[in-house]
């Protein structure tokens, strides 16, 4: 079959994002029997991103530490981890030999695609022997889309090759799907009135936005999560089909604890957003319906759902549109 560029991204994107949603997930259960597997698929994902050349570090010595994946012709070590912490970085850090390692250069692949990377490339990690730079050589999953959008066609379709063959298992896809179509339900209720009037938002920038509402501690939480937004648009078009109006019910909710906390506690900015956050997910767990899911399985649904609704305009204010370069982010309803 072959596909424009969109399409084989679209398919890579919703793989690895499955792959890092699954993955978070299993690792706070203390689930770690995928880890091997993760080091092996990332090594080959990466070299065919970077052209580089790196082998599973263990093939070379059993248990070995501090890092994961090497390329001894490029200098280049890979730490793979779900772990996000400068506690981390420099455990890894201190593990790597000096006398065989001096000079290469460290990479943190961090598998854990939920956390902000704004504080942590902040962080002072000063290594004499070995070459990291915070702000530079941290990668997620974000960061391998956006390299990989960039990569010329035959590139792209190696890639969408090789992780629609790796990553297979639908019962991943499922249930990631069918847990956050579980909190979405939670959230519209019985919310489902007629929207007669449906009104698309106008395109706005993403960072105009941001900026906007001042959202700074947020910024890269937001950044970082919009790329679940297409899983999100086909969970609401699954319902709209039936018409069900469960996007515009759960939007509703939203924007309801929204205005009651402006109203209630005046707040704006990062905080507002917190405390949307923290009532959405406050009233998720107390429904009993959703008692099948962990804390951690609710808060991270809760998370996709809340920024979904950010990009949609559905809460906060949007910005002017004054910006010729703007991002549409719009709910194709049916009007």
């Amino acid at each position: 079959m072959v596909f424009d560029r969109e399409q084989y991204f679209n398919v890579i994107s919703k793989k690895l994002i499955f792959w890092s949603f699954y993955l978070q997930n299993r690792s706070k259960l203390n689930l770690l029997d995928d880890n091997v597997f993760s080091e092996d698929f990332c090594c080959e994902l990466l070299n065919m991103i970077f052209s580089w050349k790196l082998v599973n570090g263990n093939a070379l010595q059993q248990n070995q530490s501090g890092f994961d994946l090497i390329d001894k012709e490029n200098k280049i070590l890979v730490q793979v981890t779900s772990t996000r912490t400068k506690k981390k970085i420099n455990y890894t850090l201190s593990k790597v030999d000096i006398s065989q390692y001096n000079d290469y250069i460290l990479y943190m692949m961090f598998i854990d695609n939920s956390l902000q990377t704004s504080q942590l490339k902040k962080e002072q990690i000063k290594t004499s022997y070995i070459k990291f730079n915070v702000s530079e050589n941290i990668l997620d999953v974000n960061t391998l889309l956006r390299m990989i959008k960039s990569l010329p066609k035959t590139n792209l379709i190696e890639i969408y090759e090789y992780v629609r063959n790796e990553i297979v298992n639908d019962d991943i896809d499922r249930e990631i799907t069918s847990d956050l179509t579980k909190v979405v339900l939670s959230l519209a209720g019985k919310n489902f009135k007629q929207y007669a009037n449906k009104r698309l938002p106008l395109p706005f920038s993403i960072l105009d936005k941001i900026e906007y509402n001042k959202l700074d501690v947020y910024k890269d939480f937001i950044l970082e999560n919009n790329i679940y937004y297409p899983i999100m648009q086909e969970i609401y078009d699954i319902f709209d089909n039936e018409a069900c109006n469960t996007g515009e019910a759960v939007w509703e909710k939203i924007a309801q604890f929204s205005r009651d906390i402006q109203i209630k506690e005046g707040l704006s900015g990062d905080s507002l957003f917190t405390r949307i956050w923290e009532s959405c997910c406050e009233y998720a767990k107390s429904d009993p319906k959703l008692s099948v899911l962990s804390i951690e399985k609710i808060e991270n649904c809760v998370r996709i759902i809340i920024v979904d609704a950010f990009l949609r305009c559905k809460i906060m204010k949007a910005p002017r549109e004054d910006d010729e370069n703007v991002i549409a982010y719009r709910y194709k309803a049916n009007v």
